[in-house]
């Protein structure tokens, strides 16, 4: 009966350079070390990698191993075994098609024992890119006049590549972090597993878990829960050791403001609060252009437009979403109102009103504060990109969605409500609360 094939996944291969030995002692130097690290494991496949000088030398050992699992691949052009670029690349290939191939990188072994230093580099360096951590060589305790390990002395030595692989998955997490991607950080690093360690290693591994535990708090920042945002540093707060990423204690009150809300709170603690947030919201707004979330950035931005007009209306006193129909100017207004056919809305009970986004600029033109007008001005003129985009969004009443054309077009809606924000006379904390709403925003530098 024919034995039943492996899968690849399952699959054990072998992959080694083949260098040149000694041409006297060719047994010796170069067949014998190879044949045993090819003894050394039980292997499916096993993969040399000549150069073309040396696939003579490659052929001979295939001879030897007699069997078909043995496969050699050499280098693809000739002459270019000192060139751990090019090597580099071949043996890149190689290992890339052994792994689309459905091969598990944790079966593949590299033994980089025998071929020219440029060909053991980039052995190494193709390994490591590929994320294939069994390597290993053939040494030994006694050597020749040449530094060859002597014949019969030969065992095999496992390269430790931990470190190498914390590295590899901090400098990921780290290129995540910087592009503002905290979601795919926390995937990531959601299986990593850190152990008592020293040295080293263990500067790595604390690193990683403050950038997971960084990521989480800035998930939940992102998606504007302020008080998970706080839960998940509080839960954590042993792990964050102060690196780049760390919340500083500027966000940490930041966000604590922000989680800190009250309906029922006085209308000067709710005109600070929604400040605040009318920020918060820009900078985020801001994060979805550099995400390319045009309609996520559509959308924040006519909310901060919505933001700014309760916080004006809340600095004269007034809520947009509890306006007493007793005062004698919610009444004034609402008569000037139903002489243009408008009105306001109701509350159930009778006794309040409600005021949408361009009804809160007009009652505070009516109230004389010079923000009603600017507030009527960036309405009108950019009501194509916000208004209007916003309300024919796919996420609203729309079936298409925004395009790359009108980038140039929100990007000037955004600067012009930052600028509303800057030049508010009311509003001297503006730039102070962009900054820390923006400081999320980390460089790419």
């Amino acid at each position: 009966m024919e034995k039943e094939k492996v899968p690849y996944i399952q699959q054990r291969v072998l992959v080694l350079t083949v260098g040149t030995g000694s041409e006297k002692q060719l047994e010796k130097t170069l067949i014998k070390p190879i044949l045993k690290s090819i003894d050394d494991g039980e292997w499916d496949t096993i993969i040399l990698l000549p150069s073309h000088k040396t696939l003579p030398h490659a052929q001979k050992i295939l001879d030897r191993t007699n069997t078909s699992n043995v496969i050699c691949k050499p280098l693809n052009i000739s002459g270019i075994e000192s060139d751990a670029d090019k090597c580099f690349g071949h043996f890149d290939r190689v290992l890339g098609e052994l792994i689309h191939q459905g091969f598990d990188r944790s079966n593949i072994t590299l033994d980089f024992t025998r071929g020219t230093k440029a060909m053991s580099a980039a052995l190494l360096m193709a390994g490591m890119s590929r994320e294939i951590s069994n390597i290993r060589y053939v040494s030994g305790d006694e050597r020749d006049d040449r530094g060859m390990v002597r014949s019969g002395t030969e065992r095999i030595e496992q390269v430790n590549t931990r470190v190498v692989d914390t590295r590899q998955l901090l400098n990921k997490s780290e290129n995540l972090m910087q592009c503002g991607n905290f979601e795919a950080v926390c995937l990531l690093l959601q299986n990593n597993s850190t152990s008592e360690s020293a040295g080293y290693l263990s500067t790595l591994e604390n690193e990683l878990r403050e950038i997971k535990a960084s990521a989480i708090v800035y998930l939940a920042w992102d998606r504007f829960d302020y008080q998970d945002a706080i839960n998940q540093y509080n839960d954590r707060r042993n792990q964050f050791i102060n690196g780049r990423f760390s919340p500083t204690l500027d966000m940490r009150n930041w966000v604590e403001s922000l989680a800190d809300y009250d309906r029922h709170q006085c209308i000067r603690s709710q005109t600070t609060y929604v400040q605040k947030l009318s920020c918060d919201m820009l900078a985020n707004a801001e994060r979805r252009m550099r995400d390319g979330l045009y309609e996520d950035a559509y959308v924040r931005c006519y909310r901060v437009l919505e933001l700014i007009g309760q916080y004006c209306l809340f600095s004269n006193g007034y809520d947009s979403g509890k306006l007493p129909l007793s005062d004698q100017n919610i009444i004034a207004f609402e008569e000037k109102l139903l002489k243009k056919s408008a009105e306001l809305g109701r509350i159930k009970n009778g006794q309040y009103a409600t005021a949408g986004r361009l009804q809160v600029a007009r009652l505070l033109k009516f109230l004389n504060d010079t923000r009603g007008e600017k507030l009527i001005d960036l309405g009108d003129k950019h009501d194509r990109y916000i208004t209007k985009n916003r309300n024919n969004s796919i996420l609203f009443h729309g079936f298409t969605a925004a395009n790359t054309d009108q980038i140039a077009k929100l990007n000037d809606a955004m600067k012009d409500l930052e600028n509303f924000l800057l030049e508010d006379s009311n509003f001297p904390e503006a730039k102070q609360y962009l900054d820390i709403a923006r400081s999320i925003k980390f460089s790419l530098n």
